[in-house]
């Protein structure tokens, strides 16, 4: 039997204004994942990682995702945010929250070895941190160009160095 579309989903989103919306329900011990008229079928005790984390937008102050990693290396992730149009969202926190808390529940009872976490990982906050230092020494750099020239002006003209003497005897 081949299924075309996800009676009933669970929870639904379009994660880009332009783009299709996307179907998720779980079933038993599988999390069915639908697109247009592709459905995917991801076995619970096939994730290993779920990370939650909170990425407030221009668009969105309240901007949560979840990332599903599996065992493949492959990942779904999926948020609260739905497009309607380019200018027009749908905050769905409450059809989100019970979502994630009933998908999380059944993949704690498929694989009780999948970790849980929350945040960015590591690697995105050292960058950050990198890039944040590396600009806060330009600006100060540039500050100090800035008041080294600013000092110089006030010496007033630079003069050209004493000539101490023409290469002659001049006696």
């Amino acid at each position: 039997m081949i299924i075309t579309s996800i009676d009933n989903p669970d929870f639904n989103l379009r994660p880009r204004p332009v783009g299709v919306e996307v179907s998720y329900k779980i079933e038993a011990d599988t999390l069915l994942v639908g697109v247009v008229s592709k459905i995917e079928k991801v076995k619970l005790a096939n994730i290993v990682q779920v990370r939650f984390t909170f990425e407030p937008g221009k668009i969105s102050a309240k901007g949560f995702k979840t990332r599903l990693k599996l065992n493949n290396g492959r990942s779904i992730t999926f948020g609260n945010i739905s497009w309607r149009s380019f200018v027009e969202i749908d905050r769905q926190e409450e059809r989100y929250r019970s979502f994630v808390t009933r998908l999380v529940a059944a993949i704690a009872k498929a694989n009780p070895a999948c970790r849980f976490v929350a945040g960015k990982p590591l690697v995105i906050w050292l960058a950050f941190a990198a890039l944040a230092v590396t600009a806060t020494l330009g600006v100060f750099g540039a500050a100090d160009v800035w008041l080294c020239s600013l000092a110089d002006r006030a010496d007033g003209p630079a003069q050209p160095p004493a000539r101490v003497g023409s290469g002659r005897n001049s006696t």
